[in-house]
Parts: C-alpha cells; sequence; structure tokens
C-alpha cells in the first residue's frame, strides 16, 4: 500500500511531462489547447487513482 502511494505523484508528474510535450508538439489555438490538456490530465489522474484503490 505505502509503494502505491509513492507511486501515484511519479506517474502524475509523468503524465504531466507527456503533456507538456505533446503540447509543444501540436500548433493551433494555445488556450483551447491547454483546457484539452488539463480536462485530459485530470481524466488520467482519476484513472490512476482508481487504480491504486482497486488494485
Amino acid at each position: 500500500m505505502h509503494r502505491a502511494k509513492l507511486m501515484v505523484p511519479l506517474a502524475k508528474r509523468k503524465a504531466k511531462e507527456q503533456l507538456e510535450l505533446e503540447y509543444k508538439s501540436k500548433s493551433g489555438n494555445p488556450l483551447a489547447r491547454m483546457e484539452e490538456l488539463q480536462i485530459d490530465l485530470s481524466i488520467r489522474e482519476a484513472r490512476l487513482l482508481n487504480c491504486f484503490h482497486e488494485g
């Protein structure tokens, strides 16, 4: 259980870094894109937390 708690921040950081890379590589409306990324990140975080709670 303790190990899972340590993994969450790491996984969040990795997801955030990945999203930032994707953001930098794509053009378009930056503000709209940022909102999409925030929503995507929230969904990923929720999924990660669910995985840790279930497992």
